[in-house]
Protein backbone atom coordinates (compact mmCIF):
# COMPACT_ATOMS: atom_id res chain seq x y z
CA UNK A 1 0.00 0.00 0.00
CA UNK A 2 3.14 2.27 0.45
CA UNK A 3 2.77 5.48 1.57
CA UNK A 4 -0.97 5.75 1.93
CA UNK A 5 -1.27 2.43 4.37
CA UNK A 6 -1.49 4.09 7.59
CA UNK A 7 -3.97 7.43 6.17
CA UNK A 8 -6.74 6.27 8.72
CA UNK A 9 -9.16 9.72 9.70
CA UNK A 10 -12.70 11.18 10.12
CA UNK A 11 -12.47 14.86 9.13
CA UNK A 12 -14.40 16.87 11.92
CA UNK A 13 -15.61 19.69 9.22
CA UNK A 14 -15.90 17.82 5.91
CA UNK A 15 -17.24 14.18 7.71
CA UNK A 16 -15.52 12.36 5.18
CA UNK A 17 -13.35 9.00 6.38
CA UNK A 18 -9.87 8.75 4.80
CA UNK A 19 -9.16 5.40 4.09
CA UNK A 20 -6.42 3.25 2.23
CA UNK A 21 -9.14 1.49 0.24
CA UNK A 22 -10.29 4.58 -1.04
CA UNK A 23 -6.52 5.97 -2.53
CA UNK A 24 -6.55 2.40 -3.86
CA UNK A 25 -10.20 3.26 -5.30
CA UNK A 26 -8.25 6.86 -6.98
CA UNK A 27 -5.50 4.30 -8.54
CA UNK A 28 -7.97 2.13 -9.93
CA UNK A 29 -9.73 5.39 -11.96
CA UNK A 30 -6.30 6.24 -12.82
CA UNK A 31 -5.80 3.14 -14.67
CA UNK A 32 -9.45 3.16 -15.92
CA UNK A 33 -8.43 6.64 -17.27
CA UNK A 34 -11.25 8.02 -15.37
CA UNK A 35 -8.86 10.36 -13.57
CA UNK A 36 -6.16 11.56 -16.24
CA UNK A 37 -2.43 12.13 -15.24
CA UNK A 38 -0.47 14.93 -15.58
CA UNK A 39 3.34 16.03 -14.96
CA UNK A 40 4.08 19.69 -16.28
CA UNK A 41 6.87 21.82 -16.31
CA UNK A 42 6.95 24.19 -12.73
CA UNK A 43 10.21 26.65 -13.02
CA UNK A 44 7.84 29.35 -12.93
CA UNK A 45 5.19 28.36 -10.84
CA UNK A 46 6.66 28.50 -7.27
CA UNK A 47 4.69 27.63 -4.59
CA UNK A 48 2.62 24.78 -6.51
CA UNK A 49 3.44 21.56 -6.38
CA UNK A 50 0.22 20.04 -7.57
CA UNK A 51 -3.46 20.28 -9.28
CA UNK A 52 -6.77 18.45 -8.99
CA UNK A 53 -9.13 19.20 -11.57
CA UNK A 54 -12.55 18.31 -10.98
CA UNK A 55 -14.13 19.71 -14.13
CA UNK A 56 -11.92 17.71 -16.27
CA UNK A 57 -10.70 14.77 -14.01
CA UNK A 58 -6.90 15.78 -14.48
CA UNK A 59 -4.91 15.39 -11.57
CA UNK A 60 -1.53 17.57 -13.03
CA UNK A 61 1.71 17.28 -10.82
CA UNK A 62 4.74 19.47 -11.74
CA UNK A 63 8.37 18.59 -12.43
CA UNK A 64 11.23 20.01 -10.78
CA UNK A 65 10.41 19.08 -7.13
CA UNK A 66 12.46 17.34 -4.65
CA UNK A 67 10.92 13.70 -4.73
CA UNK A 68 9.61 13.82 -1.27
CA UNK A 69 7.68 16.24 -1.59
CA UNK A 70 6.26 15.75 -4.75
CA UNK A 71 5.22 12.10 -3.37
CA UNK A 72 3.33 13.84 -0.83
CA UNK A 73 1.61 15.79 -2.95
CA UNK A 74 0.64 13.35 -5.27
CA UNK A 75 -1.46 12.14 -1.61
CA UNK A 76 -2.77 15.86 -1.47
CA UNK A 77 -4.17 15.79 -4.61
CA UNK A 78 -5.57 12.60 -4.53
CA UNK A 79 -7.14 13.11 -1.45
CA UNK A 80 -9.20 16.01 -3.48
CA UNK A 81 -10.20 13.67 -6.08
CA UNK A 82 -11.70 11.16 -3.17
CA UNK A 83 -13.30 14.34 -2.66
CA UNK A 84 -15.02 15.27 -5.80
CA UNK A 85 -15.80 11.14 -6.44
CA UNK A 86 -17.11 11.17 -2.68
CA UNK A 87 -19.63 13.70 -4.31
CA UNK A 88 -18.64 15.87 -1.38
CA UNK A 89 -21.85 18.98 -0.51
CA UNK A 90 -20.19 22.11 -0.75
CA UNK A 91 -17.34 23.05 1.97
CA UNK A 92 -15.35 25.83 2.82
CA UNK A 93 -11.66 25.55 1.17
CA UNK A 94 -9.91 25.77 3.69
CA UNK A 95 -11.75 22.49 5.50
CA UNK A 96 -11.16 20.72 2.18
CA UNK A 97 -7.47 22.31 2.00
CA UNK A 98 -7.18 20.76 5.69
CA UNK A 99 -8.01 17.02 4.91
CA UNK A 100 -5.62 17.44 1.97
CA UNK A 101 -2.50 18.61 4.06
CA UNK A 102 -3.33 16.42 6.68
CA UNK A 103 -3.54 13.17 4.19
CA UNK A 104 0.08 14.36 2.68
CA UNK A 105 1.52 14.60 5.83
CA UNK A 106 0.61 11.48 7.16
CA UNK A 107 2.19 9.92 3.72
CA UNK A 108 5.05 11.38 4.27
CA UNK A 109 6.32 10.62 8.03
CA UNK A 110 4.94 7.30 6.73
CA UNK A 111 8.05 7.04 4.95
CA UNK A 112 10.10 9.46 6.42
CA UNK A 113 9.36 9.73 10.27
CA UNK A 114 12.30 12.61 10.28
CA UNK A 115 10.65 14.43 7.41
CA UNK A 116 11.22 18.05 6.69
CA UNK A 117 8.65 18.59 4.22
CA UNK A 118 5.51 19.50 5.79
CA UNK A 119 4.02 22.94 4.89
CA UNK A 120 2.79 23.30 8.76
CA UNK A 121 4.78 21.26 10.62
CA UNK A 122 3.82 22.66 13.89
CA UNK A 123 0.16 22.18 12.97
CA UNK A 124 0.27 18.96 11.00
CA UNK A 125 2.56 16.64 13.60
CA UNK A 126 0.18 16.67 16.05
CA UNK A 127 -2.57 15.79 14.22
CA UNK A 128 -0.07 13.30 12.50
CA UNK A 129 0.66 11.66 15.45
CA UNK A 130 -3.35 11.32 16.06
CA UNK A 131 -3.91 9.64 12.61
CA UNK A 132 -0.81 7.01 13.34
CA UNK A 133 -2.23 6.68 16.97
CA UNK A 134 -5.45 5.68 15.85
CA UNK A 135 -6.69 8.29 17.51
CA UNK A 136 -8.71 10.65 14.65
CA UNK A 137 -11.86 9.39 15.45
CA UNK A 138 -15.20 11.34 15.68
CA UNK A 139 -15.98 12.54 19.02
CA UNK A 140 -12.03 12.95 20.15
CA UNK A 141 -11.73 16.29 21.92
CA UNK A 142 -7.55 16.18 20.96
CA UNK A 143 -8.35 15.32 17.82
CA UNK A 144 -11.06 17.72 16.78
CA UNK A 145 -8.24 20.17 18.42
CA UNK A 146 -5.78 19.28 16.23
CA UNK A 147 -7.42 19.24 13.32
CA UNK A 148 -8.69 23.15 14.23
CA UNK A 149 -4.60 23.53 14.45
CA UNK A 150 -4.52 22.53 11.17
CA UNK A 151 -7.37 24.87 9.77
CA UNK A 152 -5.72 27.83 11.07
CA UNK A 153 -2.66 27.32 9.77
CA UNK A 154 -4.25 26.84 6.20
CA UNK A 155 -6.20 30.13 6.98
CA UNK A 156 -2.78 32.03 6.87
CA UNK A 157 -1.23 30.55 4.46
CA UNK A 158 -0.53 32.77 2.02
CA UNK A 159 -1.85 30.12 -0.74
CA UNK A 160 -5.07 30.28 0.75
CA UNK A 161 -5.88 33.31 2.77
CA UNK A 162 -7.84 35.07 0.25
CA UNK A 163 -9.77 31.61 -0.82
CA UNK A 164 -9.60 29.71 3.09
CA UNK A 165 -13.51 30.82 3.62
CA UNK A 166 -14.86 30.27 0.09
CA UNK A 167 -17.25 27.94 0.17
CA UNK A 168 -16.24 25.24 -3.35
CA UNK A 169 -18.54 22.22 -4.33
CA UNK A 170 -16.94 19.81 -6.19
CA UNK A 171 -20.14 18.83 -7.96
CA UNK A 172 -19.96 19.72 -11.24
CA UNK A 173 -21.51 15.84 -11.87
CA UNK A 174 -23.48 13.82 -9.29
CA UNK A 175 -23.42 9.78 -8.83
CA UNK A 176 -19.77 9.54 -9.26
CA UNK A 177 -19.64 8.01 -5.96
CA UNK A 178 -20.99 4.95 -7.28
CA UNK A 179 -18.43 4.86 -9.68
CA UNK A 180 -15.56 5.64 -7.06
CA UNK A 181 -17.30 2.30 -4.93
CA UNK A 182 -16.85 0.38 -8.30
CA UNK A 183 -13.13 1.26 -8.75
CA UNK A 184 -12.62 0.09 -5.35
CA UNK A 185 -13.85 -3.28 -6.28
CA UNK A 186 -12.17 -3.50 -9.35
CA UNK A 187 -8.53 -2.96 -7.13
CA UNK A 188 -9.62 -5.61 -5.38
CA UNK A 189 -10.30 -8.03 -7.84
CA UNK A 190 -7.07 -6.79 -9.43
CA UNK A 191 -5.09 -7.57 -5.99
CA UNK A 192 -6.68 -10.98 -5.61
CA UNK A 193 -5.41 -11.86 -9.48
CA UNK A 194 -2.21 -10.34 -8.44
CA UNK A 195 -1.77 -12.89 -5.84
CA UNK A 196 -2.38 -15.57 -8.38
CA UNK A 197 0.02 -14.11 -10.99
CA UNK A 198 -2.12 -11.83 -13.25
CA UNK A 199 -0.73 -8.62 -12.55
CA UNK A 200 -2.93 -5.86 -14.23
CA UNK A 201 -1.58 -3.04 -13.01
CA UNK A 202 2.22 -3.17 -15.02
CA UNK A 203 1.47 0.09 -17.26
CA UNK A 204 -0.09 1.86 -14.18
CA UNK A 205 1.58 5.27 -13.78
CA UNK A 206 4.01 5.83 -11.08
CA UNK A 207 2.40 9.25 -10.10
CA UNK A 208 -0.49 7.22 -8.74
CA UNK A 209 -0.56 7.16 -4.53
CA UNK A 210 1.13 3.99 -3.11
CA UNK A 211 2.97 3.58 -6.38
CA UNK A 212 6.68 2.21 -5.79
Amino acid sequence: MGSVGKINFVSPETGLEYTPDLYSAIRSLVHQEKIRVFEVNAAKLKGHVGLYRSDSKRLILYEGVEPERSKMYMVHEATHAIQDWKDLAPKKVKYKETDAFIAGAVAAVTVNKDTNVLEHPKAEEPAVELVLAGQATRGNAAWTQAYADVVKAVEVDESYSAIAEKVHDWNEKKGEEAVLRAALVHFKVAEFLATMGVDIFTKVSRFIPGQR
